[in-house]
């Protein structure tokens, strides 16, 4: 990788991360009651939730209690998993655009909603393609995204697992739209067709949370 090519992953992450950030503390705060500061509100208050969003937020609380229990205090503990999600979903984005890139899924992000391997989706799941004609494009497009994710959860656990915040956390369409807009950055192209990227992006993130992070390693066959 050159330098300007890192010059480009560098901003993309940064950019990225901002954005994420940003939309994961919006909807601990907007949606789920829990706010910056580590205050948790009590959840008989939050009567819009449905039961799977109440599930959700039992598993981040939980998320939560585990961070301090290794010392963090509320806050900390909260700013902790905001970073941890908005990494994860990054990587994950990352990932599923240079495993499309070589050919070994459908594309999946490299043209958002026009993406082929959405269309296909919609084409082999007639409920979904009726869900996305009744206006819910963005969330049937989140829903692809999961389902992408979680059909390589044998081969990459470690990196698209299914039990986590960030499958809760997801980002919101505007967010989502953003982040993919950086990713598929045409300066960004060649980066993404080189094997060595993703540990790159890792390396940029890592500083992030102090050096002690799980390494992010997977091979592209």
């Amino acid at each position: 990788m050159d330098s300007a090519q890192s010059r480009s992953l560098r901003k993309m992450v940064t950019r990225c991360r901002e954005i994420l950030e940003k939309s994961v503390f919006e909807l601990l705060e907007g949606k789920y009651g829990i706010h910056r500061g580590g205050t948790v509100e009590d959840a008989g208050r939050l009567i819009y939730l449905t039961d799977e969003d109440r599930r959700g937020r039992e598993e981040i609380v939980a998320s939560l209690g585990h961070l301090k229990s290794f010392g963090l205090d509320a806050r900390a503990a909260v700013e902790r998993l905001v970073r941890e999600v908005a990494f994860t979903h990054l990587n994950r984005l990352c990932a599923l655009k240079m495993i499309e890139q070589r050919g070994l899924i459908r594309e999946a992000v490299g043209r958002g909603h026009d993406s082929r391997g959405f269309k296909y989706y919609l084409a082999e799941h007639p409920e979904e393609e009726a869900a996305w004609l009744a206006g819910e494009q963005d969330l049937v497009y989140r829903r692809f995204l999961q389902s992408s994710a979680g059909a390589l959860e044998e081969e990459i656990g470690s990196l698209f697992s299914r039990n986590d915040p960030a499958r809760t956390l997801f980002p919101p369409p505007r967010a989502l739209k953003e982040v993919l807009e950086q990713i598929n950055d045409p300066d960004l192209n060649e980066v993404w067709r080189q094997d060595e990227t993703i540990g790159w992006v890792y390396q940029l993130e890592l500083p992030r949370f102090g050096g002690h992070r799980q390494a992010l390693v997977f091979r592209l066959q």
